[in-house]
């Protein structure tokens, strides 16, 4: 079986998501016996086993897609591949018609609520791009999705938001994480925390750090926690370009308990969780709250991976992948740091009507706590959402749809 994985704008090797995404999806796929072929921008000739060809340019989204349907068909061609597999948004979707004319089938892949926005503060993001986009997206789904062989989304969030817009036969294999990474992130940790001469609990979050993934709230924490937790340190690992200038407005108002330390390898992450007490995931919802993000956010696999426990926003698509009071506690979601009182907290951990801080000093305060959702974060990431379980759902769509085309 040879696969084409398509994200031409993706960047490998990376840091962010799309990029750990598309490097150990891949890695999956070649150790369960497919040729894996992946179109990028980057320069490299293989990643993790599977030959890279570099899309080229930097042109915008929708015409980098258009510039690229030659190059799909030709790769398609020369290397005779059975499945085109499409990281799909509203920036893209011509390479339903390089499938068509390849005669291959193409699975469609949406990561994301695509009538979702991102709340950036500033009228012309936050009104005028939603008013002008809000069309070509829904034409987008009612045009383009329905051209892929098979759709399948991250969470069934996206399956339900896409249902509302017409397309009713996706389907939800959720993201994955790299369980062998992650195994003896505690004792890499610990070599770490020596290392950078940290002496109390760490409280940890990665990630592209953008306006949507809370910071504020993060730095408001650390404020408040100074006094009752002074050996306590939150370190905060990543940031990508586009977020650049709202990670350094971060940084100006960080108390002095809190560390960014920028990106780090994918081989040096383990070590960076391995040190973590509490690891979070604040989101800011997306402004229309009827249209959720949905994304099946790939640093809470990594938490899960790294058996650590989580504080996360309680949000529809996160009690997806985090079940309060087992692998986490949620906290109640206003503009990413909760609100409201403690409850007295009974056998069962209930964050409702709680905010971040109050999460954290939960945790922070009750280690066997700490360690029982850390235990069963990490069995429910082998059992259901390591790369290996991934590839293996979607190996049996390309198997699919390579039995319909030969019929």
């Amino acid at each position: 079986m040879k696969i084409l994985l398509v994200a031409q704008w993706v960047k490998l090797p990376g840091f962010e998501g799309a990029a750990s995404h598309h490097t150990e999806f891949a890695n999956a796929l070649v150790k369960e016996g497919v040729k894996v072929h992946i179109l990028v921008s980057s320069c490299e000739k293989e990643i993790a086993g599977a030959k890279v060809h570099n899309a080229g340019g930097k042109l915008p989204r929708p015409l980098l897609s258009y510039a690229s349907s030659g190059r799909i068909e030709k790769i398609c061609r020369d290397e005779k591949i059975d499945v085109i597999h499409k990281r799909m948004d509203p920036g893209s979707g011509f390479s339903v018609f390089a499938a068509k004319k390849a005669g291959v089938p193409i699975v469609a892949e949406i990561n994301f609520n695509p009538f979702s926005f991102e709340k950036r503060g500033s009228f012309l993001l936050d009104v005028v791009k939603p008013a002008v986009q809000h069309l070509p997206r829904v034409m987008w789904a009612k045009y383009f999705l329905p051209k892929a062989d098979a759709v399948v989304c991250v969470s069934e969030s996206v399956v339900e938001s896409l249902a509302r817009h017409g397309v009713r036969n996706a389907i939800c294999i959720p993201n994955g994480v790299n369980i062998e990474k992650f195994r003896g992130a505690a004792e890499k940790g610990e070599k770490l925390k020596e290392k950078l001469k940290i002496e109390g609990e760490v409280i940890a979050i990665v990630g592209g750090l953008g306006p949507r993934h809370g910071l504020e709230g993060i730095m408001k924490c650390a404020k408040e926690m100074e006094d009752e937790f002074p050996n306590a340190r939150f370190v905060i690992i990543g940031g990508v370009e586009r977020y650049r200038e709202h990670v350094e407005r971060m940084k100006k108002i960080a108390p002095s308990n809190v560390m960014f330390v920028g990106k780090v390898s994918e081989g040096e992450l383990p070590a960076y969780l391995g040190m973590a007490d509490v690891c979070l995931a604040p989101f800011k919802e997306a402004m229309n709250k009827e249209e959720p993000y949905g994304f099946c956010p790939i640093k809470i696999l990594q938490y899960m991976g790294a058996g650590k426990a989580v504080v996360a926003s309680r949000l529809p698509w996160i009690e997806e992948i985090l079940e309060e009071g087992r692998n986490a506690i949620l906290f109640g979601n206003e503009n990413g740091i909760g609100e409201g009182k403690m409850r007295k907290w009974g056998r069962e951990v209930d964050g409702r009507g709680i905010g971040m801080r109050e999460a954290i000093e939960r945790l922070l305060r009750d280690k066997k706590l700490r360690e029982r959702m850390g235990k069963e974060n990490e069995r429910k990431a082998n059992e259901k959402y390591s790369w290996r379980a991934v590839a293996k759902e979607y190996i049996r769509v390309y198997g699919k749809l390579i039995k319909e085309r030969k019929e």
